[in-house]
C-alpha cells in the first residue's frame, strides 16, 4: 500500500525535474523522444489557446507547454501517447498539412515554423525569418501556400509558398486592419484566407 500510494505521488509530481523530459527539452532543436506515462497536459497545462487537430493516423495532437502531445484516443495505435518537441519554449500554433501527417508548429519568441512529419517524428523543413510568435498558422488544401498571422498588436500577416519544402518562398505580407481580432483562419484557395474573430476577413496572397 505504502508503495502504491508513492506511485501516486509520482504520478501528480510529474516528470521530474532531472528525469528524461529535461533531457528532451535540452537536447536541441532536433530532439523527439517518448516520455513514457508522464502526464505532461497536467504538468505543463493544455494550451486552450493554440487548440487540438487531428492528424491522418487518428491521433489528437495538443501542446503543453514546449510539448507536444499526440494522443491515441481511438485506440487505432493500442491507445500509445506519443511526446514529441523541436522547440524550446511554449509553443505559439499549430496546424496539420492538408497531407494529414505533417505538423507545422511555432513558438513564441521564434521567427521560424516548423515542418515535420508526425508519424516518423523528424523535421522535413522549416520556413524561416516569419514574424514572431506565429498565432496562427494554416495552409491551402494543394498544400502550396502558408498562411502565417502575428498574435501581437502589430496584426502582421504573411502568404509563403511552401510548395518546395525546402526553398519556402514569400509571396506577400502586410498588417490587419486596426481592431480586427483574428481567432481562427482557413485557407479557401491557394490564394486566399478567410480569417473568423472580431469579424469576418478575406485577404489574398497578392495583397488584394
Amino acid at each position: 500500500q505504502q508503495q502504491q500510494q508513492q506511485q501516486q505521488q509520482q504520478q501528480q509530481a510529474g516528470p521530474p525535474a532531472d528525469g528524461r523530459a529535461k533531457q528532451v527539452a535540452d537536447a536541441g532543436p532536433s530532439a523527439f523522444a517518448a516520455l513514457g506515462d508522464f502526464s505532461l497536459a497536467a504538468s505543463f497545462g493544455m494550451d486552450n489557446g493554440v487548440g487540438a487537430v487531428q492528424i491522418a493516423s487518428g491521433e489528437v495532437v495538443t501542446v503543453a507547454g514546449r510539448f507536444v502531445l499526440l494522443e491515441d484516443l481511438l485506440g487505432v495505435r493500442g491507445g500509445a501517447r506519443r511526446v514529441a518537441t523541436l522547440h524550446n519554449d511554449q509553443l505559439s500554433a499549430l496546424a496539420v498539412h492538408p497531407n494529414g501527417r505533417w505538423l507545422l508548429s511555432a513558438q513564441r519568441g521564434s521567427h521560424k515554423v516548423l515542418l515535420w512529419d508526425s508519424g516518423k517524428l523528424a523535421a522535413v523543413g522549416c520556413v524561416d525569418g516569419v514574424i514572431a510568435a506565429p498565432r496562427l498558422l494554416c495552409v491551402s488544401k494543394c498544400g502550396s501556400t502558408l498562411f502565417v498571422a502575428s498574435g501581437r498588436a502589430d496584426r502582421a500577416f504573411c502568404f509563403y509558398d511552401v510548395s518546395k519544402v525546402d526553398r519556402p518562398a514569400l509571396l506577400h505580407s502586410g498588417r490587419l486592419p486596426a481592431g480586427f481580432r483574428a481567432l481562427r483562419a482557413e485557407m479557401l484557395s491557394k490564394d486566399e484566407v478567410c480569417l473568423a474573430g472580431s469579424g469576418v476577413l478575406r485577404l489574398a496572397a497578392d495583397g488584394a
